[in-house]
């Protein structure tokens, strides 16, 4: 069951994507909802299973891109990957730990698609001040 209500939401959230990103843009920023279900993916499988999600969902970005093929799903992977360990333990009383982590890993993946787009387009390197 978790399996088709992933796939409804990553299906919602590209179509999302799709339809309203330039709508509510701010400047060059679209919001990042392709990693909405990259979080609910890591949040529900703990393990392989959510870095496997985790990829076909940056796959399915990569194809609502517009800049070269594989740096959404690379960048989506290896954000799993690198935040999974970081997961907070499930008996925790406070939902901050959490909380801190669901944006940690999108920060990480906005970052590594920042930084791997301009690596791969020859563009300037990721600074702070960018």
């Amino acid at each position: 069951m978790k399996h088709l209500i992933l796939t409804i939401a990553t299906y919602l959230a590209l179509a999302a994507q799709a339809a309203c990103g330039t709508a509510l843009a701010i400047g060059d920023c679209r919001p990042p909802l392709m990693w909405l279900p990259v979080v609910l993916a890591l949040i529900w499988f703990a393990d392989a299973r959510g870095i496997a999600w985790a990829a076909i969902i940056g796959l399915l970005a990569d194809g609502m891109s517009d800049g070269r093929f594989g740096i959404e799903m690379l960048s989506a992977t290896l954000a799993a990957a690198m935040s999974l360990p970081l997961r907070p333990d499930e008996d925790t009383r406070s939902r901050w730990p959490k909380l801190v982590w669901q944006f940690a890993i999108i920060g990480t993946g906005l970052v590594l698609s920042h930084g791997l787009a301009s690596v791969f387009s020859n563009g300037s390197p990721v600074t702070i001040a960018s």
